[in-house]
């Protein structure tokens, strides 16, 4: 998901969590429950869901334009998935990947005791 996209999701979340906590605070005012302990917690998880979701989206939107093809970079220098690590050898060069040569059995001694 591209970092535009996941700005709109955000934004769109934050809205719809805050016009549904809008609307509860003004129907339960109407039916006089707005201090029952379960529209409570409902509308303080209403709020941490709002918040979680503006203040998301105010972080990718000051992210500006680093964008998709920086976050995928650093995705590659923490994989290392056969880039430079500026040494001049590869990243992840003579790695068996697993067995090895031993067909993966250990070649530990055991000492006597």
């Amino acid at each position: 998901m591209s970092n535009k996209a996941r700005l709109g999701f955000y934004a769109l979340g934050s809205m719809a969590a805050i016009i549904w906590l809008a609307q509860t605070v003004v129907q339960t005012m109407q039916d006089g429950t707005l201090w029952s302990v379960a529209n409570i917690i409902f509308m303080l998880c209403l709020l941490v869901a709002a918040l979680y979701f503006l203040v998301s989206a105010i972080l990718l939107w000051r992210r500006g334009s680093k964008g998709v093809d920086e976050d995928a970079k650093a995705a590659d220098r923490h994989t290392g998935n056969g880039k430079s690590d500026g040494s001049g050898k590869a990243v992840g060069a003579g790695k068996t990947g697993g067995a090895g040569k031993t067909g993966g059995k250990s070649h530990q001694t055991k000492s006597k005791r």
